[in-house]
């Protein structure tokens, strides 16, 4: 196992893991062949071993799971609808690739304006009500 793995708390099979979690951050630090990369890994990851995982930790990584599971449904019934749409609107077995990457040039336009529209207007009524209406 690493150096680097047992200062981070990896090795929970060694023996000495416990004493490297309790030693000082400066003894951490001052280990020989760390780069600066790796001091910096050292020290996040003892703050987050400091803090702990609070309630408001826990909501935000629910709601990052929540929307990756979003961002994955939104594919999912997209590979569920092609079918249906090429048969309604007969188009040729040849075109499911355009019709895919046009669902996926949406999709990342869209997100990519709204990213940047939320970041620079932010939640202003306008925005909002727009997307609310649009979803109507």
């Amino acid at each position: 196992m690493g150096l680097i793995a047992k200062l981070l708390g990896g090795g929970w099979q060694d023996d000495n893991v416990d004493d490297l979690r309790a030693s000082s951050v400066a003894a951490a630090l001052s280990e020989p062949g760390l780069t600066l990369f790796d001091k910096k890994c050292i020290l996040i990851n003892r703050e987050f071993d400091r803090q702990g995982m609070g309630k408001y930790q826990w909501y935000i990584w629910g709601l990052c799971g929540f929307g990756y599971m979003l961002d994955l449904l939104w594919a999912q019934a997209f590979g569920l609808v092609l079918s249906p749409i090429k048969q309604e609107f007969g188009f040729p077995a040849d075109q499911s690739g355009n019709i895919s990457v046009a669902f996926s040039s949406g999709l990342t336009a869209g997100a990519f304006v709204w990213g940047f529209l939320v970041d620079i207007v932010g939640l202003c009524t306008l925005a909002y009500e727009a997307n609310l209406f649009a979803l109507r």
